[in-house]
């Protein structure tokens, strides 16, 4: 249903993006089929062509609800599922943890902890829309993506909103696999613990205990993909610093209301996309 191309940001944006995503979503008569995307670190700002093609929900909502045509997916905390109603092309920019700030200035604790907040209710309405109906003039997915590329080059050239060096201290917890203490934390950034948790809220969306949390998660989902057989989980509970294999069942379930084996090797995730899209880049 899925088809997926990858393109990389210029040198001017590499520090605030991952990567872009055209998706484009065809008729393979699976559009039943639920999807889910589970809290991975990420941001993401994604453009639809078409209105009301897809609708998304968290884990906890009862009902779907259709997404925005221009959607912030800001850092979740639970799993989010889509359903597709149709033949669409999406553009996703996949920003690093304080990458959207850097741009914007939004405080990314008003679009953590949802799914699909209608970006031009918080930031740049009038711009976001033309640039929508600029990229989606083209069919060539290069074309829409420079367009895009366009556009968030200038809104980074005017912005002048500093991360304080939270994007350091985002990548000191992603190199220890999430495992760090808050006083280490505070002694990456100089900062006191109250001040920390005020510009992790403003800038990244999530206390810094919760993101780390979050982080130890996506390196045991990462690992639990690359895993020959579920009996390895062992190692992975060991690697990411987990206490034991209650802990870790205990932290895969409050993420996915699932127990590891749910996802070993499932490809009804969009994660593991999204997931090996930002880390090898």
């Amino acid at each position: 249903m899925l088809n997926f191309q990858t393109f990389l940001p210029s040198p001017a944006l590499r520090n605030h993006l991952y990567c872009y995503l055209v998706s484009d979503v065809v008729d393979n008569n699976d559009f039943s089929v639920v999807h889910e995307a589970l809290p991975m670190g990420i941001t993401t700002l994604c453009f639809s062509d078409q209105s009301r093609c897809y609708s998304n929900k968290t884990a906890t909502a009862d009902t779907f609800l259709a997404a925005p045509d221009i959607a912030i997916v800001g850092q979740m905390t639970q799993k989010g599922e889509t359903v597709f109603h149709r033949p669409s092309r999406s553009v996703v920019a996949l920003f690093r943890v304080t990458g959207l700030f850097r741009l914007s200035g939004v405080p990314m604790n008003i679009v953590a902890g949802g799914y699909s907040t209608d970006a031009t209710s918080v930031m740049w309405y009038n711009d976001l829309r033309q640039c929508r109906e600029r990229m989606f003039q083209h069919h060539d997915p290069a074309r829409i993506v420079s367009v895009l590329e366009t556009f968030l080059t200038n809104k980074l050239k005017a912005s002048g909103h500093s991360t304080r060096n939270l994007d350091k201290v985002a990548a000191f917890i992603d190199l220890h696999f999430g495992d760090v203490d808050l006083k280490k934390l505070c002694d990456q950034a100089s900062m006191s613990v109250k001040t920390l948790e005020r510009h992790f809220s403003e800038k990244i969306g999530l206390t810094p205990k919760y993101f780390s949390r979050i982080i130890r998660f996506k390196h045991a989902f990462r690992q639990l993909g690359a895993a020959g057989k579920l009996t390895d989980v062992m190692g992975i509970i060991e690697a990411c610093g987990y206490t034991d294999q209650a802990h870790f069942i205990k932290e895969f379930q409050h993420f996915t209301g699932h127990s590891p084996s749910f996802y070993y090797q499932s490809e009804e995730v969009l994660t593991p996309f999204f997931l090996e899209s930002a880390s090898h880049n």
